[in-house]
Protein backbone atom coordinates (compact mmCIF):
# COMPACT_ATOMS: atom_id res chain seq x y z
CA UNK A 1 0.00 0.00 0.00
CA UNK A 2 1.27 3.61 -0.92
CA UNK A 3 1.07 5.64 2.34
CA UNK A 4 -1.55 8.82 1.16
CA UNK A 5 0.31 11.04 3.72
CA UNK A 6 3.50 10.18 1.53
CA UNK A 7 2.36 10.99 -1.54
CA UNK A 8 0.55 14.50 -0.61
CA UNK A 9 4.02 15.92 0.78
CA UNK A 10 5.24 15.05 -2.79
CA UNK A 11 2.34 16.50 -4.22
CA UNK A 12 3.03 19.62 -1.52
CA UNK A 13 6.32 20.09 -2.27
CA UNK A 14 5.47 19.93 -6.22
CA UNK A 15 2.64 23.00 -6.18
CA UNK A 16 5.49 25.20 -5.31
CA UNK A 17 7.59 24.39 -8.31
CA UNK A 18 4.81 24.41 -10.84
CA UNK A 19 5.74 27.78 -12.29
CA UNK A 20 8.72 25.68 -13.93
CA UNK A 21 8.54 26.00 -17.99
CA UNK A 22 6.88 23.12 -20.19
CA UNK A 23 9.59 23.66 -23.09
CA UNK A 24 11.76 20.42 -23.43
CA UNK A 25 14.43 19.86 -25.65
CA UNK A 26 13.01 16.72 -27.12
CA UNK A 27 9.69 18.70 -27.80
CA UNK A 28 10.60 21.87 -29.89
CA UNK A 29 9.63 21.88 -33.70
CA UNK A 30 12.91 21.06 -35.52
CA UNK A 31 14.85 22.57 -37.93
CA UNK A 32 15.11 21.23 -41.23
CA UNK A 33 18.60 21.41 -42.04
CA UNK A 34 19.71 21.22 -38.25
CA UNK A 35 18.44 18.01 -38.16
CA UNK A 36 19.62 16.47 -41.13
CA UNK A 37 23.31 17.60 -40.10
CA UNK A 38 22.37 16.35 -35.81
CA UNK A 39 21.55 13.34 -37.84
CA UNK A 40 24.38 12.49 -39.79
CA UNK A 41 26.83 13.73 -36.91
CA UNK A 42 25.20 11.21 -34.96
CA UNK A 43 25.73 8.50 -37.56
CA UNK A 44 29.01 9.22 -38.23
CA UNK A 45 30.45 10.01 -35.37
CA UNK A 46 33.53 7.84 -34.17
CA UNK A 47 33.09 6.71 -30.73
CA UNK A 48 35.89 4.89 -28.55
CA UNK A 49 35.97 4.04 -24.78
CA UNK A 50 38.98 2.72 -23.27
CA UNK A 51 39.75 2.10 -19.64
CA UNK A 52 43.27 2.80 -18.72
CA UNK A 53 44.32 2.52 -15.42
CA UNK A 54 42.84 1.16 -11.84
CA UNK A 55 45.67 2.54 -9.51
CA UNK A 56 45.40 6.32 -11.32
CA UNK A 57 45.07 7.88 -7.51
CA UNK A 58 43.70 6.55 -4.45
CA UNK A 59 40.20 5.05 -4.80
CA UNK A 60 39.86 5.82 -8.60
CA UNK A 61 40.49 4.74 -12.37
CA UNK A 62 41.50 6.68 -15.27
CA UNK A 63 39.69 6.14 -18.78
CA UNK A 64 39.94 7.48 -22.37
CA UNK A 65 37.01 8.27 -24.62
CA UNK A 66 38.32 9.19 -28.78
CA UNK A 67 35.65 11.16 -30.28
CA UNK A 68 36.65 11.39 -34.39
CA UNK A 69 34.42 13.89 -36.17
CA UNK A 70 33.39 13.50 -39.36
CA UNK A 71 34.68 14.80 -41.69
CA UNK A 72 31.75 17.06 -42.75
CA UNK A 73 29.83 20.05 -41.41
CA UNK A 74 29.40 19.82 -37.75
CA UNK A 75 25.89 20.65 -36.47
CA UNK A 76 25.49 24.22 -34.17
CA UNK A 77 25.42 24.23 -30.25
CA UNK A 78 25.56 20.08 -30.20
CA UNK A 79 26.36 18.80 -26.64
CA UNK A 80 27.12 15.10 -26.60
CA UNK A 81 25.10 12.99 -23.53
CA UNK A 82 26.36 10.37 -21.73
CA UNK A 83 26.13 7.81 -19.26
CA UNK A 84 28.52 6.50 -16.42
CA UNK A 85 28.20 4.73 -13.32
CA UNK A 86 31.17 6.20 -11.50
CA UNK A 87 31.14 9.90 -10.43
CA UNK A 88 33.60 11.83 -12.15
CA UNK A 89 36.01 13.55 -10.52
CA UNK A 90 38.02 15.47 -13.29
CA UNK A 91 38.77 15.76 -16.88
CA UNK A 92 41.58 16.51 -18.84
CA UNK A 93 40.55 17.93 -22.57
CA UNK A 94 41.65 21.07 -24.54
CA UNK A 95 38.62 20.67 -26.89
CA UNK A 96 35.75 20.17 -24.28
CA UNK A 97 33.69 20.69 -21.09
CA UNK A 98 32.51 18.79 -18.47
CA UNK A 99 28.84 18.85 -16.90
CA UNK A 100 26.98 15.94 -14.57
CA UNK A 101 23.39 16.43 -15.90
CA UNK A 102 21.64 14.11 -13.21
CA UNK A 103 22.29 10.06 -11.73
CA UNK A 104 25.10 8.55 -14.04
CA UNK A 105 24.29 11.69 -17.29
CA UNK A 106 27.26 13.81 -18.35
CA UNK A 107 27.29 16.20 -21.12
CA UNK A 108 30.00 17.12 -23.11
CA UNK A 109 30.44 20.44 -24.64
CA UNK A 110 32.73 22.14 -26.81
CA UNK A 111 34.49 24.68 -25.20
CA UNK A 112 34.25 28.40 -26.15
CA UNK A 113 36.22 29.61 -28.87
CA UNK A 114 37.18 25.67 -29.57
CA UNK A 115 38.33 25.28 -33.23
CA UNK A 116 37.20 21.79 -33.82
CA UNK A 117 37.95 20.47 -37.22
CA UNK A 118 35.86 17.82 -39.17
CA UNK A 119 37.98 14.80 -39.05
CA UNK A 120 40.24 15.08 -36.88
CA UNK A 121 40.14 12.97 -33.02
CA UNK A 122 40.12 14.51 -30.00
CA UNK A 123 40.81 12.61 -26.65
CA UNK A 124 38.84 13.35 -23.38
CA UNK A 125 40.61 11.64 -19.82
CA UNK A 126 38.57 11.27 -17.38
CA UNK A 127 39.10 9.88 -13.64
CA UNK A 128 36.29 8.56 -12.05
CA UNK A 129 35.27 6.98 -8.36
CA UNK A 130 36.01 3.49 -7.68
CA UNK A 131 37.85 0.80 -10.46
CA UNK A 132 36.92 -0.63 -13.34
CA UNK A 133 36.81 -4.52 -13.84
CA UNK A 134 34.54 -4.90 -17.30
CA UNK A 135 34.15 -4.02 -20.32
CA UNK A 136 30.05 -4.31 -19.98
CA UNK A 137 30.62 -1.86 -17.14
CA UNK A 138 30.73 1.00 -19.85
CA UNK A 139 27.08 2.16 -20.69
CA UNK A 140 25.66 2.71 -24.53
CA UNK A 141 23.29 4.45 -26.09
CA UNK A 142 25.28 8.11 -26.05
CA UNK A 143 23.41 10.76 -28.10
CA UNK A 144 23.50 14.18 -29.34
CA UNK A 145 21.29 17.06 -28.53
CA UNK A 146 21.18 20.55 -29.64
CA UNK A 147 18.27 22.87 -28.85
CA UNK A 148 15.23 22.64 -31.27
CA UNK A 149 16.48 19.56 -32.84
CA UNK A 150 15.31 15.73 -32.04
CA UNK A 151 18.32 14.10 -30.26
CA UNK A 152 19.93 10.86 -31.88
CA UNK A 153 21.78 8.07 -30.19
CA UNK A 154 25.30 7.99 -31.71
CA UNK A 155 25.69 4.96 -33.67
CA UNK A 156 29.01 3.72 -32.49
CA UNK A 157 27.20 3.81 -29.17
CA UNK A 158 24.76 1.11 -29.96
CA UNK A 159 24.68 -2.25 -28.36
CA UNK A 160 25.67 -5.24 -30.93
CA UNK A 161 23.96 -8.85 -30.35
CA UNK A 162 25.68 -12.04 -31.31
CA UNK A 163 23.27 -13.76 -33.57
CA UNK A 164 24.07 -17.66 -32.38
CA UNK A 165 24.03 -16.44 -28.71
CA UNK A 166 22.00 -13.30 -28.56
CA UNK A 167 24.74 -12.28 -25.79
CA UNK A 168 25.18 -8.36 -26.17
CA UNK A 169 28.40 -6.55 -26.80
CA UNK A 170 29.92 -3.00 -26.64
CA UNK A 171 31.96 -2.53 -29.94
CA UNK A 172 32.77 0.75 -28.94
CA UNK A 173 34.79 -0.37 -25.52
CA UNK A 174 38.62 -0.98 -25.59
CA UNK A 175 39.46 -4.85 -25.34
CA UNK A 176 41.07 -4.79 -21.36
CA UNK A 177 44.14 -6.48 -21.86
CA UNK A 178 47.08 -4.12 -19.81
CA UNK A 179 46.84 -6.55 -16.40
CA UNK A 180 49.54 -4.89 -14.79
CA UNK A 181 47.36 -1.99 -15.02
CA UNK A 182 43.79 -3.36 -14.70
CA UNK A 183 43.31 -6.45 -12.92
CA UNK A 184 44.28 -4.64 -8.87
CA UNK A 185 42.99 -1.71 -7.02
CA UNK A 186 46.84 -1.54 -4.97
CA UNK A 187 49.76 -3.79 -4.91
CA UNK A 188 48.19 -5.63 -1.78
CA UNK A 189 44.64 -6.32 -3.34
CA UNK A 190 43.99 -10.13 -3.09
CA UNK A 191 40.86 -9.61 -5.79
CA UNK A 192 42.63 -11.20 -9.26
CA UNK A 193 41.25 -10.04 -12.25
CA UNK A 194 39.45 -13.03 -14.14
CA UNK A 195 40.52 -12.68 -17.23
CA UNK A 196 39.24 -15.58 -19.75
CA UNK A 197 42.24 -17.58 -19.64
CA UNK A 198 42.07 -17.48 -16.14
CA UNK A 199 38.47 -18.31 -16.07
CA UNK A 200 39.92 -21.17 -18.41
CA UNK A 201 42.70 -22.57 -16.23
CA UNK A 202 40.44 -22.32 -13.43
CA UNK A 203 37.94 -24.73 -14.44
CA UNK A 204 40.28 -26.77 -16.21
CA UNK A 205 41.86 -27.41 -13.08
CA UNK A 206 38.70 -29.36 -11.63
CA UNK A 207 38.31 -32.94 -12.97
CA UNK A 208 34.54 -33.29 -14.04
CA UNK A 209 33.04 -36.81 -13.39
CA UNK A 210 33.80 -38.87 -16.27
CA UNK A 211 30.44 -40.77 -16.11
CA UNK A 212 27.07 -38.76 -16.86
CA UNK A 213 25.00 -38.13 -13.40
CA UNK A 214 22.59 -40.60 -12.69
CA UNK A 215 20.41 -37.70 -11.01
CA UNK A 216 19.89 -34.04 -12.13
CA UNK A 217 17.41 -32.68 -10.33
CA UNK A 218 18.23 -29.43 -9.58
CA UNK A 219 19.02 -27.88 -6.44
CA UNK A 220 20.40 -31.20 -5.07
CA UNK A 221 18.33 -33.22 -3.20
CA UNK A 222 19.50 -34.22 0.90
CA UNK A 223 19.72 -37.59 -0.74
CA UNK A 224 18.49 -39.69 -3.87
CA UNK A 225 19.52 -42.76 -5.44
CA UNK A 226 18.04 -45.83 -8.23
CA UNK A 227 16.46 -48.29 -7.00
CA UNK A 228 16.45 -52.08 -8.92
CA UNK A 229 13.49 -53.21 -10.95
CA UNK A 230 11.81 -51.98 -14.23
CA UNK A 231 11.44 -48.34 -15.61
CA UNK A 232 7.98 -46.83 -14.99
CA UNK A 233 6.59 -45.40 -18.53
CA UNK A 234 5.74 -42.54 -17.78
CA UNK A 235 5.14 -41.76 -21.82
CA UNK A 236 1.51 -42.95 -21.11
CA UNK A 237 0.93 -40.85 -18.34
CA UNK A 238 0.08 -40.76 -15.23
CA UNK A 239 -2.71 -41.66 -13.00
CA UNK A 240 -3.12 -39.02 -10.03
CA UNK A 241 -4.29 -39.17 -6.50
CA UNK A 242 -4.78 -36.86 -4.07
CA UNK A 243 -4.86 -36.37 -0.31
CA UNK A 244 -4.62 -33.86 2.20
CA UNK A 245 -4.22 -31.01 -0.72
CA UNK A 246 -6.10 -29.24 -3.21
CA UNK A 247 -5.77 -29.45 -7.19
CA UNK A 248 -5.11 -25.85 -7.17
CA UNK A 249 -1.57 -26.74 -4.93
CA UNK A 250 -0.05 -28.36 -7.56
CA UNK A 251 -1.62 -27.68 -10.84
CA UNK A 252 0.99 -24.62 -11.98
CA UNK A 253 3.60 -28.18 -11.66
CA UNK A 254 1.37 -30.38 -14.00
CA UNK A 255 1.69 -27.67 -16.42
CA UNK A 256 4.75 -26.99 -16.65
CA UNK A 257 6.04 -30.21 -16.27
CA UNK A 258 3.96 -31.13 -19.21
CA UNK A 259 2.18 -34.35 -17.29
CA UNK A 260 -0.60 -36.11 -19.24
CA UNK A 261 -3.26 -37.41 -17.20
CA UNK A 262 -4.80 -40.64 -17.97
CA UNK A 263 -7.15 -43.26 -16.29
CA UNK A 264 -4.26 -45.95 -18.46
CA UNK A 265 -1.39 -43.89 -16.57
CA UNK A 266 1.45 -44.87 -14.21
CA UNK A 267 -0.41 -44.52 -10.30
CA UNK A 268 0.84 -41.37 -8.59
CA UNK A 269 -0.42 -40.87 -5.37
CA UNK A 270 0.13 -37.63 -3.55
CA UNK A 271 -0.35 -36.98 -0.01
CA UNK A 272 0.59 -33.82 2.87
CA UNK A 273 1.00 -35.35 5.90
CA UNK A 274 1.50 -32.21 8.32
CA UNK A 275 5.03 -34.11 9.26
CA UNK A 276 8.53 -32.96 8.58
CA UNK A 277 10.35 -30.04 7.71
CA UNK A 278 8.32 -26.84 6.08
CA UNK A 279 8.52 -27.22 2.50
CA UNK A 280 9.87 -31.08 2.62
CA UNK A 281 8.89 -34.30 0.93
CA UNK A 282 9.79 -37.97 -0.16
CA UNK A 283 9.25 -39.85 -3.38
CA UNK A 284 10.00 -43.35 -4.37
CA UNK A 285 9.13 -44.40 -7.70
CA UNK A 286 9.41 -48.12 -8.17
CA UNK A 287 7.02 -51.35 -8.76
CA UNK A 288 5.10 -49.56 -11.80
CA UNK A 289 3.44 -46.52 -9.35
CA UNK A 290 4.79 -43.43 -7.94
CA UNK A 291 4.18 -42.29 -4.14
CA UNK A 292 5.09 -38.79 -3.01
CA UNK A 293 4.49 -37.55 0.78
CA UNK A 294 4.98 -33.95 1.62
CA UNK A 295 5.33 -31.95 4.65
CA UNK A 296 2.87 -29.05 3.11
CA UNK A 297 1.74 -28.44 -0.12
CA UNK A 298 4.71 -26.73 -1.29
CA UNK A 299 6.31 -29.53 -0.62
CA UNK A 300 4.33 -31.93 -2.88
CA UNK A 301 4.88 -28.98 -5.54
CA UNK A 302 8.28 -29.15 -5.37
CA UNK A 303 8.36 -33.20 -5.49
CA UNK A 304 6.52 -33.15 -9.17
CA UNK A 305 9.01 -30.60 -10.18
CA UNK A 306 11.68 -32.81 -9.18
CA UNK A 307 10.11 -36.27 -10.55
CA UNK A 308 9.63 -33.91 -13.99
CA UNK A 309 13.02 -32.83 -13.89
CA UNK A 310 14.51 -36.76 -13.78
CA UNK A 311 11.56 -37.73 -16.47
CA UNK A 312 12.77 -35.60 -18.77
CA UNK A 313 16.30 -36.73 -18.62
CA UNK A 314 15.70 -40.06 -18.67
CA UNK A 315 13.13 -39.36 -21.59
CA UNK A 316 9.47 -40.42 -19.94
CA UNK A 317 11.27 -43.70 -19.13
CA UNK A 318 11.54 -43.35 -15.06
CA UNK A 319 14.25 -45.95 -13.46
CA UNK A 320 13.46 -46.47 -10.22
CA UNK A 321 14.13 -43.83 -7.97
CA UNK A 322 13.73 -42.60 -4.26
CA UNK A 323 14.26 -38.86 -3.03
CA UNK A 324 14.56 -37.38 -0.08
CA UNK A 325 14.39 -33.48 -0.12
CA UNK A 326 14.01 -30.66 1.97
CA UNK A 327 15.55 -26.96 1.73
CA UNK A 328 18.67 -25.60 3.28
CA UNK A 329 17.32 -22.14 3.55
CA UNK A 330 14.14 -20.97 4.40
CA UNK A 331 14.29 -17.85 2.31
CA UNK A 332 14.96 -19.02 -1.16
CA UNK A 333 14.73 -15.46 -2.89
CA UNK A 334 15.23 -13.83 -6.24
CA UNK A 335 15.30 -9.85 -6.47
CA UNK A 336 13.96 -7.98 -9.82
CA UNK A 337 15.25 -4.17 -10.14
CA UNK A 338 12.24 -3.27 -12.33
CA UNK A 339 12.72 0.47 -11.11
CA UNK A 340 16.08 0.92 -12.80
CA UNK A 341 15.73 -1.91 -15.95
CA UNK A 342 12.34 -2.69 -16.74
CA UNK A 343 10.94 -6.18 -17.61
CA UNK A 344 7.19 -6.83 -18.86
CA UNK A 345 5.11 -8.55 -17.81
CA UNK A 346 5.33 -11.36 -19.90
CA UNK A 347 9.05 -11.86 -18.99
CA UNK A 348 8.19 -11.91 -15.31
CA UNK A 349 5.89 -15.05 -16.01
CA UNK A 350 8.59 -16.76 -17.23
CA UNK A 351 11.39 -16.14 -14.52
CA UNK A 352 8.51 -16.86 -11.98
CA UNK A 353 7.37 -20.24 -13.90
CA UNK A 354 11.39 -20.83 -13.63
CA UNK A 355 11.99 -20.37 -10.17
CA UNK A 356 8.78 -22.62 -9.63
CA UNK A 357 10.96 -25.24 -11.47
CA UNK A 358 14.01 -24.24 -9.43
CA UNK A 359 12.29 -24.53 -5.94
CA UNK A 360 12.72 -20.48 -5.06
CA UNK A 361 10.53 -18.72 -2.75
CA UNK A 362 10.46 -15.56 -2.52
CA UNK A 363 10.52 -12.93 -5.71
CA UNK A 364 11.59 -9.20 -4.34
CA UNK A 365 10.08 -6.71 -7.11
CA UNK A 366 11.82 -3.26 -6.33
CA UNK A 367 9.20 -1.30 -8.75
CA UNK A 368 9.79 2.65 -7.70
CA UNK A 369 13.42 4.58 -7.44
CA UNK A 370 15.21 7.48 -8.85
CA UNK A 371 14.72 5.56 -12.39
CA UNK A 372 11.29 4.67 -12.49
CA UNK A 373 7.99 4.30 -11.01
CA UNK A 374 6.81 0.86 -12.47
CA UNK A 375 3.23 0.04 -10.94
CA UNK A 376 0.06 2.02 -12.53
CA UNK A 377 -2.17 3.44 -9.58
CA UNK A 378 -5.62 4.44 -10.66
CA UNK A 379 -5.99 8.00 -9.89
CA UNK A 380 -2.41 8.98 -9.76
CA UNK A 381 -1.74 8.37 -13.37
CA UNK A 382 1.23 10.60 -13.79
CA UNK A 383 3.13 8.58 -11.86
CA UNK A 384 3.53 5.94 -14.97
CA UNK A 385 2.83 8.41 -17.79
CA UNK A 386 5.94 9.97 -16.51
CA UNK A 387 7.34 8.37 -14.09
CA UNK A 388 7.80 5.07 -16.41
CA UNK A 389 9.66 6.83 -19.31
CA UNK A 390 13.26 8.00 -20.40
CA UNK A 391 13.37 10.56 -22.78
CA UNK A 392 15.87 13.42 -23.08
CA UNK A 393 14.17 16.45 -21.44
CA UNK A 394 16.22 18.73 -19.48
CA UNK A 395 12.95 20.02 -17.38
CA UNK A 396 11.93 16.14 -17.20
CA UNK A 397 8.01 17.85 -17.24
CA UNK A 398 7.62 15.04 -20.03
CA UNK A 399 9.68 12.02 -19.07
CA UNK A 400 12.50 11.30 -16.80
CA UNK A 401 15.99 12.21 -17.96
CA UNK A 402 18.24 9.06 -19.63
CA UNK A 403 19.64 6.52 -17.35
CA UNK A 404 21.49 3.31 -17.15
CA UNK A 405 22.70 4.09 -21.47
CA UNK A 406 18.78 4.22 -22.07
CA UNK A 407 18.71 6.53 -24.89
CA UNK A 408 17.08 10.05 -25.74
CA UNK A 409 13.76 8.07 -27.13
CA UNK A 410 10.97 7.28 -24.89
CA UNK A 411 11.23 4.14 -26.82
CA UNK A 412 12.84 0.66 -25.88
CA UNK A 413 12.52 -2.07 -23.02
CA UNK A 414 13.67 -0.05 -20.20
CA UNK A 415 10.46 2.38 -20.75
CA UNK A 416 7.11 0.58 -19.11
CA UNK A 417 5.23 -0.33 -16.20
CA UNK A 418 2.99 -2.82 -14.86
CA UNK A 419 -1.08 -2.68 -14.62
CA UNK A 420 -3.33 -3.02 -12.05
CA UNK A 421 -4.56 -6.55 -13.87
CA UNK A 422 -0.65 -7.23 -14.76
CA UNK A 423 0.06 -7.00 -10.80
CA UNK A 424 -2.76 -8.96 -9.99
CA UNK A 425 -2.00 -11.80 -12.81
CA UNK A 426 1.99 -11.69 -11.71
CA UNK A 427 1.26 -12.28 -8.07
CA UNK A 428 -1.71 -15.46 -9.23
CA UNK A 429 1.50 -16.80 -11.03
CA UNK A 430 3.59 -16.85 -7.89
CA UNK A 431 0.60 -17.88 -5.60
CA UNK A 432 0.29 -21.22 -8.07
CA UNK A 433 4.02 -21.93 -7.42
CA UNK A 434 4.29 -21.08 -4.00
CA UNK A 435 6.12 -17.86 -4.35
CA UNK A 436 5.59 -14.95 -2.25
CA UNK A 437 6.14 -11.40 -3.98
CA UNK A 438 7.30 -8.98 -2.33
CA UNK A 439 6.79 -5.59 -3.40
CA UNK A 440 9.38 -2.53 -2.96
CA UNK A 441 9.35 1.39 -3.40
CA UNK A 442 12.14 3.73 -1.96
CA UNK A 443 10.64 5.86 -0.01
CA UNK A 444 11.68 8.54 0.82
CA UNK A 445 15.01 8.74 -0.47
CA UNK A 446 15.55 7.49 -3.94
CA UNK A 447 11.97 9.20 -5.15
CA UNK A 448 13.13 11.07 -7.75
CA UNK A 449 10.37 9.19 -10.19
CA UNK A 450 7.83 9.68 -7.94
CA UNK A 451 8.64 13.11 -6.98
CA UNK A 452 8.84 14.60 -10.98
CA UNK A 453 5.63 12.60 -11.69
CA UNK A 454 3.97 14.20 -8.41
CA UNK A 455 5.39 17.88 -9.73
CA UNK A 456 4.12 17.21 -13.51
CA UNK A 457 0.35 16.31 -10.98
CA UNK A 458 0.67 19.58 -9.46
CA UNK A 459 0.98 21.39 -12.28
CA UNK A 460 -2.01 19.60 -13.72
CA UNK A 461 -4.61 20.49 -10.98
CA UNK A 462 -3.28 24.00 -10.97
CA UNK A 463 -4.01 24.57 -14.46
CA UNK A 464 -7.41 22.54 -14.43
CA UNK A 465 -8.32 25.83 -11.65
CA UNK A 466 -8.00 23.41 -8.59
CA UNK A 467 -4.42 24.62 -6.70
CA UNK A 468 -5.91 23.07 -3.34
CA UNK A 469 -5.67 19.68 -4.60
CA UNK A 470 -2.51 20.22 -6.10
CA UNK A 471 -1.14 21.36 -2.55
CA UNK A 472 -2.24 18.22 -1.16
CA UNK A 473 -5.24 19.98 0.44
CA UNK A 474 -7.50 17.12 -0.63
CA UNK A 475 -7.12 13.16 -0.02
CA UNK A 476 -5.89 11.85 -3.28
CA UNK A 477 -8.08 9.11 -5.07
CA UNK A 478 -5.83 5.66 -3.90
CA UNK A 479 -8.11 3.10 -4.31
CA UNK A 480 -8.79 0.57 -1.71
CA UNK A 481 -6.83 -2.31 -3.29
CA UNK A 482 -3.56 -0.59 -3.26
Amino acid sequence: MIPVRKLRLLATAAAGLAGLSLAGAAHAAPSRDGQAALDAFAAHLGYRYAVLDNRAAPNAFSSERDLSLPDAALPQGWSLYFGMVNAVKAMDSDAFDIAHVNGDLYRLTPKPGAALRPGQTYAIRLTAEGHYYSRFHALPNAYIAADGLQPRVIAATKPVYDPATKMEDLPFVAPMTDAAKLEVASPQDQTRWLTPQRAFAENASHQADAAAPDIIVLPTPVSARHLAGAALDLGRGVNLSLSGLTRADVAAALRDGGWRESAHGVPLSLSVTGQGAPDSYSLKAEGGRIAIEAADAAGAFYALESLAQQAAFEHQRLKPLEIEDAPRFGFRGLHLDLARNFESKAQILKIIAVMGQEKLNKLHLHLGDDEGWRLAIPGLPELTEIGAARCHDLAENHCLLPELGSGPQNTGGVNGYLTRDDYIEILQAAKARHIEVIPSFDMPGHSRAAIRSMEARARRLIAAGQPEAAAGGEELPVPAAF
